[in-house]
């Protein structure tokens, strides 16, 4: 299902800045492997939560297709179901009403039919309390559920008018982020929630549909937007860049050679932004090179990279050879995991030469850089871009 343009997930950004809707909009779309993953353990995790409680469910859940599940993984979403088994534990005397799972929402019926989205639980209990959970499989950016946008969106889209929504005394918010042990709660009233969506919410929203609305950079909501292609960006940290080195623009010499420690930090202050800004301009650039569109000076190389072993298993045989052939001490050889490629030819001296030992490792394609065009490394041509993707994270 497509996203609404101020889809729950979104909204923080939208509210922040009106005018990243309309970039949002004209921007080209990317996936990503962390994406990718998020999406396929939500799947898994909500069959799994369908298969526990079906006879709580107002929907059915099936799997596309079978899912081989790292160790890793597998922990992620054993931790994750947990919580929820011990949330439903708890309220079960109480009382549980229903379990929607993935269910699609809007705030339609409050005059905002572009705020919609699937939230991952919602739990009603008799007692007339609503559990809104969502689960974060991320571990790059601890997610707090107090006064969480995203979660808040969730609770107003599963009611039907403001006056229902007063009418429940409290509404909780959970995130469940296994992978940074970080489980966080936070309740309100549906009275308070009322107060946001007129207060907060709704101007925000009507303001976003305007085909001029302003933008405003900030580092929260320019972390998952158009990137550096954002002239108010661009201009934002122009100007940031320029209050940082303004002071060591003055003509006139100073006595001290040596920047003091209140001078370094004032750097500080502002110098995350531009490094931001920059690192997300070159990975765009990577990415236009990688596609093949040219970008007028600049090229993309492969980068520094180690050898690795094709088959681990190949090659601990052959270093249990060379403790047997080459009287190398067992102990240098395997330590936590074998030694790495490297390591193994320097141990045993020779061994490099050896057709065996040249076999069992290879050198992946380094990480994509941009260069200038007179940098004398070959360019990658446009066709390996794939081979590279993974490379290239998501704009950040």
């Amino acid at each position: 299902m497509a996203h609404a343009e101020c889809s729950p997930s979104q909204l923080s950004r939208v509210m922040k800045c009106p005018g990243s809707r309309r970039l949002m909009r004209n921007a080209k779309r990317k996936s990503s492997t962390y994406a990718d993953e998020g999406t396929m353990l939500h799947d898994v995790i909500a069959y799994q939560v369908f298969q526990k409680y079906p006879h709580l469910a107002t929907n059915s859940i099936e799997l596309d297709q079978e899912v081989d599940l790292t160790l890793e993984q597998q922990l992620a979403i054993s931790d994750a179901f947990g919580y929820l088994e011990q949330l439903i534990d708890q309220y079960e005397k109480e009382g549980i009403e229903s379990i929607e799972i993935e269910v699609h929402n809007s705030l339609n019926w409050s005059g905002m039919p572009e705020v919609a989205g699937t939230c991952d639980i919602l739990i009603k209990l008799t007692g007339g309390i609503r559990i809104v959970l969502d689960w974060k499989f991320g571990k790059g950016i601890f997610v707090g559920a107090e006064r969480n946008t995203q979660l808040m969106a969730y609770a107003a889209m599963s009611f039907n008018s403001a006056k229902e929504m007063r009418e429940t005394d409290t509404i909780q918010l959970h995130v469940v982020q296994p992978r940074l042990n970080n489980y966080s709660t936070w309740s309100l009233s549906g009275s308070d929630l009322v107060t946001w969506m007129n207060q907060e919410l709704r101007p925000k929203v009507y303001a976003s549909r305007n085909p001029e609305a302003e933008c405003s950079p900030g580092e929260d909501q320019c972390r998952w937007c158009v990137g550096a292609t954002c002239k108010a960006r661009a201009e934002f940290n122009i100007s940031l860049a320029k209050e940082i080195f303004a002071p060591y623009a003055k003509k006139e010499k100073t006595v001290d050679d040596f920047m003091q420690l209140h001078e370094l930090t004032d750097l500080l202050q502002y110098a995350e932004s531009v490094k931001k800004f920059i690192s997300q301009l070159i990975n765009d650039m990577i990415t236009e090179c990688t596609a093949g569109n040219g970008v007028p000076g600049y090229k993309v190389v492969s980068g520094r990279s180690n050898r690795k072993w094709k088959d681990e298993n190949q090659a601990i045989d052959f270093l249990h050879k060379m403790v047997d052939e080459e009287h190398v001490e067992y102990d240098d050889c395997f330590k936590t995991k074998p030694l790495s490629v490297a390591q193994a030819e320097k141990l045993a001296k020779g061994c490099g030469l050896s057709d065996e030992f040249k076999e069992l490792w290879e050198k992946p394609a380094g990480r994509p850089t941009l260069v200038k065009e007179s940098d004398p490394r070959e360019s990658i041509k446009s066709t390996a871009a794939n081979a590279f993707s993974e490379h290239i994270k998501e704009k950040s």
